[in-house]
């Protein structure tokens, strides 16, 4: 079948049947990249933030998709899709730190980001080590920005500082 996306009830159609094919192919096939595409259609189409947000999550833990983890890490962030309009960082650090086990560059980058932050939340220890090696990783996917940040904790000494703190810590 054929759709006139110029024509407003075809394009109706049109993404009613496209939610109908990832629903199926999200729950009864169980294809993790076609979950991840539901959750972007209920994000982006639907405007069903606690859906979406939902699916994503369930996809990362379930079906280990990596991009899901990124993206409910972003949701519980910015407290989006959650009953409180308020951030969960520590939640948040947790899918970005399993969404770069599972090599995503961009979780990779946010985990380095977060443990490197000054204004980190008092449920998390700030970890610079830690944080250079997620940047590092994320940098050696390709990832412009963390090498960007990385080249700033170089060019800045901090981890050269860091890495002379934790040697000290090994002699006492």
């Amino acid at each position: 079948m054929s759709f006139d996306l110029k024509n407003e009830s075809d394009v109706k159609e049109y993404l009613d049947k496209l939610g109908i094919e990832y629903r199926f192919g999200c729950y009864s096939e169980k294809k993790a990249d076609v979950c991840h595409l539901l959750g972007d259609y209920l994000e982006g189409i639907k405007k069903d933030f606690d859906k979406a947000g939902k699916v994503y999550r369930s996809n990362c833990d379930d079906y280990g998709y990596a991009k899901s983890c990124l993206k409910y890490g972003n949701y519980s962030f910015l407290g989006k899709g959650r009953a409180s309009d308020k951030g969960d960082p520590v939640k948040a650090y947790q899918y970005y730190e399993k969404g770069c086990q599972l090599n995503d560059p961009d979780a990779c980058l946010h985990s380095g980001l977060l443990l490197v932050s000054k204004s980190i939340p008092k449920e998390m220890k700030r970890d610079v080590g830690k944080a250079f090696q997620y940047l590092t990783k994320s940098c050696e996917m390709n990832n412009a920005n963390a090498c960007f940040y990385l080249s700033g904790m170089h060019i800045s000494g901090v981890v050269k500082d860091e890495f002379k703190a934790k040697e000290q810590e090994l002699h006492q």
